[in-house]
């Protein structure tokens, strides 16, 4: 756990159910969780906007899409970020 601490974002990719324990991991260690699922079901929905603390978005299935991930999470903007990693 000691360098996921140090991370903004997390990638969280799809696990064999609806939720996986990376989800978790990074939810409790503070970083930014990028949900790399459609289907995946995040616990307590009703309870907490998680759209103001994390990012969903489809898995990439070829190397194009995964740079394109990769630029998107770049491209947030630094106070984004932070807010979201207040949340």
């Amino acid at each position: 756990y000691e360098r996921i601490t140090d991370c903004q974002y997390c990638l969280v990719p799809k696990g064999v159910g609806y939720t996986n324990g990376r989800l978790m991991e990074s939810f409790f260690s503070g970083c930014v969780p990028v949900i790399l699922s459609d289907a995946m079901v995040v616990p307590f929905d009703q309870f907490l906007h998680w759209p103001s603390f994390s990012l969903k978005v489809k898995m990439p299935r070829t190397t194009a899409e995964a740079i394109a991930l990769a630029e998107l999470v770049e491209g947030i903007p630094r106070e984004v970020g932070l807010r979201m990693h207040e949340a």
